[in-house]
């Protein structure tokens, strides 16, 4: 799993994030957070990472709700994957 390998807290992280979408309704989560469509101009995310064509892709919460759904994580969970990606970034 690409993820996995790249983020050693990748199925904490996953876990936090299923436990979330638990608590507010899988149907609530589809509403609120993912593209009511797929198409050209959704948001969207490989099904395998850099494999799209080959693996089909997913729909992915667009900027707003993705910074939303950040938020309402754990802290120690936020501060791990802030500080995730600002390592990968710098």
């Amino acid at each position: 799993d690409f993820w996995q390998r790249l983020f050693s807290h990748w199925i904490h992280w996953r876990a936090e994030l299923q436990n979330l979408i638990q608590t507010m309704g899988e149907e609530t989560f589809i509403d609120e957070m993912l593209p009511k469509t797929m198409g050209p101009k959704s948001w969207t995310t490989s099904l395998v990472h850099g494999e799209p064509k080959d693996y089909g892709r997913l729909p992915h919460p667009a900027g707003r709700n993705q910074d939303r759904l950040l938020s309402m994580l754990p802290p120690d969970v936020q501060n791990q994957i802030f500080a995730s990606v600002t390592t990968l970034t710098s």
